[in-house]
């Protein structure tokens, strides 16, 4: 009768765990040596990188406030003819003329701005390329795309 009372045997089994981490196995390989090569190419690149930063020096009195950039005195004109109508997918380009607080165009680049093409009616604008041209001008740049009146 033995079908009638089951019995439970237990085994008790060595299992490895493996969440305890383990150190990695020693290794003889040792890290190549650069190549002249790869030392000039890091080298070259480093110089790519620092050209980069460049940021050209402000001429004049330093301290003179009235020199810096005015926002309110800049203008800009739009680069070549104004048309009656412009291509949707093409560009629109203007240039910006820096002003100092006394209205004087300025003689050397260096200033942050940020162009904006804005469509009021359909509450929709895009962003513009502004390009140093180092020389107190600035070339923006806007795509077009949507039909309709835009403002800079």
């Amino acid at each position: 009768f033995s079908f009638l009372h089951p019995q439970i045997f237990y085994f008790k089994m060595p299992w490895p765990d493996n969440t305890i981490p383990r150190p990695p196995a020693p290794c003889c390989a040792s890290k190549p040596v650069p190549t002249p090569s790869l030392l000039e190419s890091v080298s070259q690149e480093f110089g790519n990188l620092t050209h980069l930063l460049y940021w050209p020096s402000s001429p004049g009195e330093e301290k003179d406030l009235l020199a810096s950039t005015s926002p309110q005195n800049s203008t800009y004109h739009l680069r070549g003819p104004a048309q009656a109508s412009y291509a949707l997918g093409g560009y629109l380009e203007a240039i910006l003329v820096a002003r100092d607080h006394r209205g004087r165009p300025k003689t050397h680049g260096g200033d942050l701005f940020r162009a904006q093409l804005l469509g009021p009616d359909l509450k929709a604008g895009v962003p513009g390329d502004v390009q140093d041209l180092e020389n107190g001008t600035y070339l923006l740049s806007f795509p077009l795309l949507w039909a309709g009146q835009a403002q800079v």
